[in-house]
């Protein structure tokens, strides 16, 4: 499995992203930073729906309300 080059892609993207993450939560308040954030759950299943032609199954799109949500409550407040 180490010998596949897409597995070493990922790995490369997944540390790239984890510090630019840290980059960002730098710069920004934590709690907008991790509201943010965490819409981004949202955009990766629309992305995948769009992209991928995933099935979005009605525990998803609850999943998904609830989400985006909880992130307008509290980015309201």
């Amino acid at each position: 499995m180490l010998s596949n080059v897409w597995i070493w892609v990922g790995i490369g993207c997944y540390v790239f992203e984890f510090f630019l993450y840290m980059a960002f939560l730098s710069l920004v308040p934590l709690a907008q930073g991790v509201l943010i954030c965490s819409f981004s759950i949202m955009t990766i299943m629309i992305g995948g729906r769009i992209f991928f032609g995933e099935k979005l199954s009605r525990k998803r799109v609850v999943a998904g309300i609830f989400i985006a949500a909880g992130v307008a409550l509290v980015g309201w407040s």
